[in-house]
C-alpha cells in the first residue's frame, strides 16, 4: 500500500511539472503594457494597465493588444475618455540581468486617427508592426490556431496577463486557467444590458475562468489544449472580462490573421 501511495504521488509530481513547464514556456510571449496620466489636480496619476504580445509573419514582427488598451478608446460602450497617457511602454525582461527595458510608444497620433467601435461590431484588436527586433530580444508567437479539424478536442484554455498590483516597479504576471465556453468556430448571442439590444457576435468567443478576472490581461494571448495532441495553441487576444461571472470575450484568431494580411 505504502509503494500505491508513492508511485501515485511520484506520478502527480509529474504532472505538476510538466504543467509547470509549459506555464513557463507559455508566459514569456505576454509583456506588461502601462502608462500614467497627470491627473488635472497635479497631485496623482491615472494609470493605464494591460498586457501586449508579439507575433512573427514573414520577415516582419508585429506587437499585438486589444485596441482599447493601446488607442484610449473604450470598446465596451465605444466612447473616449478624457484622461489617458500619450505615451504606453512595453516592459522587456532582460535575462541576463534581472532587470527590465520599458520601451516607450508614442500613441497621440493612434488617438486622435483610431475611431472607436464597440467590442462585438469590430475586433478589438490593435496590430503595429514593431521594428526593433534587433536591440530586444523578443518572444513572437508564429503559429496562430489550425483550422477547426480538432474542434471537438479543444477545452482547457490559459491566459498570462498582468493584473494590478501595488508594486509596479516589481511587476509580477499571473496565469488564469479557464475551460471553454463557447466555441472560437461558432457565433454567439446574448444581449448588450448598457444598450438594452440582442447581439450576435461573430467576432468573439467566450472562456470561463476558474478564478475572478481583473483588469490588465486585456491584449493577452489565449491558449487552448488540443487534448488529442496534448499541445497549446495561440487561439486568441482577451477583450472585455465579465466579473462576478467570470468571462472572458475573446477574439477570434481569424481576424488577427486578417489585421496582419492587411499590415504586409
Amino acid at each position: 500500500m505504502k509503494i500505491s501511495f508513492l508511485c501515485i504521488a511520484s506520478l502527480i509530481s509529474i504532472l505538476a511539472l510538466a504543467q509547470m513547464n509549459v506555464m513557463d514556456t507559455l508566459q514569456k510571449y505576454s509583456y506588461y503594457v502601462f502608462g500614467n496620466k497627470e491627473l488635472p489636480d497635479g497631485l496623482s496619476m491615472q494609470t493605464v494597465e494591460g498586457t501586449c504580445f508579439f507575433v512573427k509573419a514573414g520577415d516582419k514582427t508585429f506587437l499585438v493588444s486589444a485596441k482599447h488598451v493601446m488607442t484610449s478608446w473604450s470598446t465596451s460602450d465605444a466612447s473616449k475618455p478624457d484622461l489617458y497617457p500619450d505615451t504606453l511602454f512595453v516592459r522587456f525582461p532582460v535575462t541576463d540581468t534581472g532587470s527590465f527595458i520599458d520601451y516607450p510608444i508614442d500613441i497621440r497620433n493612434i488617438k486622435a486617427h483610431v475611431a472607436g467601435s464597440y467590442y462585438y461590431s469590430e475586433p478589438d484588436i490593435f496590430v503595429m508592426e514593431f521594428p526593433e527586433t534587433d536591440k530586444i530580444q523578443i518572444n513572437a508567437i508564429e503559429e496562430i490556431m489550425p483550422d477547426d479539424s480538432a474542434k471537438d478536442l479543444l477545452a482547457s484554455a490559459v491566459v498570462y496577463g498582468f493584473p494590478p498590483q501595488k508594486n509596479k516597479k516589481i511587476k509580477m504576471g499571473a496565469y488564469l486557467e479557464a475551460r471553454l465556453f463557447s466555441s472560437p468556430y461558432e457565433n454567439i448571442t446574448y444581449r448588450d444590458n448598457k444598450r438594452n439590444v440582442p447581439v450576435s457576435d461573430t467576432i468573439n468567443y467566450l472562456i470561463k475562468c476558474t478564478t475572478d478576472v481583473q483588469a490588465g490581461y486585456s491584449g493577452a494571448p489565449v491558449f487552448l489544449k488540443n487534448d488529442g495532441s496534448d499541445q497549446w495553441h495561440f487561439a486568441g487576444i482577451v477583450s472585455q472580462g465579465v466579473p462576478g461571472d467570470n468571462y472572458f470575450f475573446v477574439v477570434k484568431p481569424v481576424w488577427l490573421q486578417q489585421k496582419i494580411r492587411e499590415e504586409l
